[in-house]
């Protein structure tokens, strides 16, 4: 056990937040924390940490551990470098370096500088630089950015200091709320393998349901006002949630019927002379028995079904040897065509252009140079990332969603606005007052009642509880037209997507069909170990030769799903050629010499990927 929780008791002004409850933290235990906005998760973690003080109870940490915090407002304003900042976290070892430089000086020869220098070597001093380096690649800083002072990034890669900072300062207990925000999907998958691979013991709060599979073995859920503790990840809780609430109702049933039946015969016989003693018996029990709260029933599941009208042409939207950006292109010289029945994802680090290049799409943002196509019969609806742009503060969702179509009922609106679990009476409030969650739900109700055929969605489930992104994905599946979408949540893209497009070196690569190799970074070096090896001067040059080598077959092998696809988009211009020209004979018999010539390139490619692929899996 490394830290223990007994009768902790949460009030914040008069709202109880949690009643006495207890449960401990034992070491290398990965603990989830869950439940509903405003249970207090936030909270809790504060009071751990010393920074909120809790109403009653004990919360000891055995054997003085060292806590790690990453709230969920966490920025890192230093002045100093992302390099400097993240080194001075390593205090122990900055001190024993400190030593050792002084003992070069003053002592040479001595046994103490040989002691201290094999005590740096154990706790990994002489690996510092690549643990940072690699630490920093890995939450997705550039090299040139290691040495450029804090303070002069967004707030989002402020947080990104700030995590990378605590991970390196490895705590025995890693306390994390919300540490994926800002962090686009390669970045989740790094941390979510660097977490799970740690010896600490962590309590994460986080929205997204694949990463806490990834790492946590428990989960504490605070649900009733109380703390619920599951083993296993998040899936294997869902699953059995339902089963223990039902238990937990059933035992509440049986004891509001034995009250009842205490308190009938405390009622019938406690005035009379030959019964009182045993009308006391039974008050005494009433009193002295610990009342079981009904439990909170799980809200029903929100549901989410879009309407699909009429389809599209084939061609939805496009664009050729187009730039797109604001000043300066961040994808140069881009032509694809965007086609009525795929489902393309958009991924990439953080400031690729992913969200640029759907507002260049729907025509919001004209482009640098090139052309933009689009087909006819579009009907198109967009999320933005940001929603509350979206939506008219002065109005009520009721109002909003009524002048946008007159046609529906109110009866209509309100259903759609309930299905998605937002609240009656949040119906009638202003928009400028409901939360982030709320937000989007009037956003998604907008989408749903719009009856469109294309969806443009930019991190869709940014604001969502889990069940109600779940709901979400199962709407979206269903739906029949076109979807753009941009968006770090790894299960959305996997469920949904019928083509991944990533953005790399300002080029635009689609590919037909999700690998989930494809979103994972290769692992790296990240991780401490209590007994570096040492590398010489022929292993460092061996390990350098397969890294230029494997890069290089990685730079083939985009290359050549590139070229893949521009011969798919030629094969499917051949078969509309030859669906035009199907009464030219001679013109067609021309189309199918070219379409033969064709389809062996495309086989020629195609085993060239095949080769490089099995080549790199095996290394």
């Amino acid at each position: 056990m490394m830290l223990q929780i007994q009768e902790l008791e949460l009030i914040m002004s008069t709202h109880t937040l949690l009643h006495p409850s207890s449960f401990q933290l034992n070491p290398n235990q990965k603990l989830g924390l869950v439940g509903r906005n405003g249970t207090g998760k936030s909270t809790l973690l504060k009071s751990i940490v010393g920074e909120y003080l809790p109403t009653g109870g004990t919360i000891f940490l055995q054997g003085n551990p060292k806590l790690g915090y990453l709230p969920q407002n966490a920025v890192s304003e230093s002045k100093d470098s992302v390099w400097d900042e993240l080194k001075s976290a390593l205090i122990e070892l900055n001190r024993l370096e400190q030593e050792i430089q002084n003992l070069e000086i003053t002592a040479p020869s001595s046994t103490k500088l040989v002691e201290k220098m094999e005590q740096f070597r154990i706790m990994g001093g002489y690996q510092i630089d690549e643990t940072i380096g690699s630490t920093l690649h890995g939450l997705g800083f550039s090299q040139s950015d290691w040495h450029t002072p804090c303070s002069s990034f967004s707030g989002g890669w402020q947080m990104r200091i700030a995590l990378a900072k605590l991970l390196i300062s490895n705590p025995d207990i890693a306390i994390l709320d919300e540490p994926t925000n800002h962090l686009d999907i390669h970045a989740r998958s790094w941390l979510a393998q660097h977490l799970s691979q740690s010896s600490s013991a962590q309590i994460i709060v986080s929205h997204d349901q694949y990463f806490l599979d990834q790492i946590v073995d428990s989960i504490l859920e605070i649900r009733n006002k109380e703390l619920h503790i599951y083993k296993g990840n998040f899936s294997y809780f869902i699953q059995n949630r339902s089963q223990r609430i039902e238990s937990e109702q059933s035992a509440f049933e049986k004891q509001q019927k034995e009250r009842a039946h205490l308190q009938n015969y405390i009622d019938r016989f406690g005035a009379k002379a030959t019964k009182a003693k045993q009308a006391q018996s039974r008050q005494k029990k009433l009193e002295k028995m610990n009342v079981i709260e009904q439990p909170i029933q799980l809200k029903k599941e929100a549901s989410i079904h879009f309407t699909f009208p009429k389809s599209s042409t084939e061609l939805v939207f496009g664009f050729k040897n187009a730039d797109i950006g604001w000043e300066l292109p961040l994808v140069h010289n881009c032509s694809f065509q965007l086609r009525s029945h795929m489902k393309l994802a958009l991924v990439g680090a953080n400031g690729c252009g992913k969200s640029t290049l759907l507002h260049s799409l729907s025509g919001n943002l004209p482009l640098l140079k090139g052309n933009r196509m689009f087909g006819s019969g579009v009907r198109l609806g967009v999320y933005a990332q940001d929603v509350a742009a979206q939506l008219p503060k002065d109005h009520t969702p009721i109002s909003h969603l009524s002048n946008r179509y007159f046609h529906c009922t109110l009866t209509k609106i309100r259903s759609t606005l309930g299905s998605l679990g937002l609240s009656s009476e949040s119906h009638e409030k202003s928009i400028s007052v409901l939360s982030g969650g709320e937000k989007a739900r009037v956003v998604l109700a907008d989408l749903i009642l719009g009856e469109y055929n294309t969806l443009f969605l930019d991190e869709p489930t940014n604001h969502l509880d889990i069940e109600t992104a779940h709901a979400l994905i199962e709407g979206l599946k269903r739906f029949e037209g076109c979807i753009l979408l941009v968006s770090h949540d790894r299960r959305l893209i996997e469920q949904v997507s019928t083509h991944l497009g990533s953005i790399q070196d300002q080029t635009l690569l689609i590919h037909e069909g999700i690998q989930p190799s494809w979103l994972t970074p290769q692992k790296t070096g990240s991780q401490k170990s209590t007994e570096p090896k040492k590398e010489n001067k022929l292993d460092y040059q061996e390990r350098r030769r397969k890294s230029n080598q494997r890069k290089k077959q990685e730079k083939q092998i985009r290359i050549l799903e590139d070229e893949i696809s521009q011969i798919e988009l030629q094969q499917e211009l051949l078969d509309q050629k030859m669906i035009e020209m199907s009464t030219d004979y001679e013109q067609i018999q021309k189309l199918a010499n070219e379409q033969q010539k064709i389809e062996e390139s495309l086989m020629e490619k195609m085993e060239q990927w095949e080769e490089l692929s099995l080549i790199l899996s095996e290394e």
